[in-house]
């Protein structure tokens, strides 16, 4: 979680007692305004998290676009990495992409 620092409590008490002031209510409690700078940090820090860019499972990178890599596990189709361009070229070139199958019957 990202820590409250004191500069965040101060803004936020400043804002509470402008606001308070502005509009004729009481002093707010510094405990409320703690408890509503935590829980927006907190809102803040899932953002962030979401909005974290999408790395590479071989290499760490970050990438935009990853291409998912699956294999039959337990009988179910089950992704289990996602590469970046570059690494999802290399995976193929070592022979762990597709094959072509023949086209006709052979005998």
């Amino acid at each position: 979680m990202i820590p409250v620092t004191a500069e965040m409590q101060m803004a936020g008490y400043r804002a509470a007692r402008s606001w308070a002031l502005d509009h004729h209510h009481p002093q707010p409690d510094d405990r409320m305004v703690d408890a509503a700078v935590t829980a927006v940090l907190a809102i803040v820090e899932r953002q962030l998290v979401i909005a974290a860019p999408d790395r590479c499972s071989a290499c760490s990178r970050s990438a935009r676009h990853l291409t998912p890599v699956t294999e039959l596990v337990d009988g179910r189709t089950t992704v289990v990495a996602r590469l970046g361009p570059s690494c999802h070229r290399d995976h193929l070139r070592a022979g762990h992409g597709r094959q072509a199958l023949p086209i006709g019957g052979g005998a």
